[in-house]
C-alpha cells in the first residue's frame, strides 16, 4: 500500500547556485549586553548570546566565540544538506522524465551544470 505521507515539493534552484555556493559569512555584532551572530544564509533572523559582565574575562569571550562558530557550522551543514537533497531530487526527476520519453538514462547523472548533463562519457543538452 502506498504511503499516505505528503511528498515534499522540490524547490527549483538555479544550476549555477548549486555549483557556486558561497562560503558561509559569519558576522558578529557586540552590543552593551549581548553578542549577536547576524543573519546567515539559511537563517535570516539573528542569533544572540548573553554578553559576559566583564569583557576581559577570556573564558567567557572564548565561550561566546565557540558558540558563534558552532551556530555558523550548523548553518553550513544545514545549507549543504539542503543542496544535496535538491541535487538528488533533480536527478530523480530527470531520470523519471527520460523514462516517460521511452529512453532510460544509463549510468549515473554525474553533474548538472549550465543545462548540460554528463552521463558517463556522453554529454547532451537538457
Amino acid at each position: 500500500m502506498p504511503s499516505t505521507k505528503p511528498r515534499k515539493k522540490a524547490i527549483e534552484i538555479e544550476d549555477d547556485v548549486l555549483c557556486n555556493l558561497p562560503p558561509l559569512q559569519k558576522t558578529l555584532s557586540v552590543t552593551p549586553t549581548r553578542v549577536v551572530v547576524l543573519d546567515t544564509p539559511s537563517r535570516p533572523q539573528s542569533t544572540s548570546f548573553k554578553r559576559p559582565k566583564r569583557l576581559d574575562d577570556a573564558n567567557a569571550v572564548q565561550r561566546i566565540e565557540v558558540e558563534a562558530l558552532r551556530v555558523a557550522n550548523e548553518e553550513k551543514r544545514k545549507l549543504k544538506k539542503e543542496c544535496d537533497f535538491h541535487v538528488l531530487e533533480m536527478t530523480h526527476l530527470k531520470k523519471k522524465a527520460e523514462a516517460f520519453r521511452g529512453r532510460w538514462i544509463k549510468g549515473k547523472l554525474r553533474s548538472i551544470r549550465n543545462g548540460t548533463e554528463r552521463i558517463g562519457s556522453k554529454i547532451r543538452e537538457c
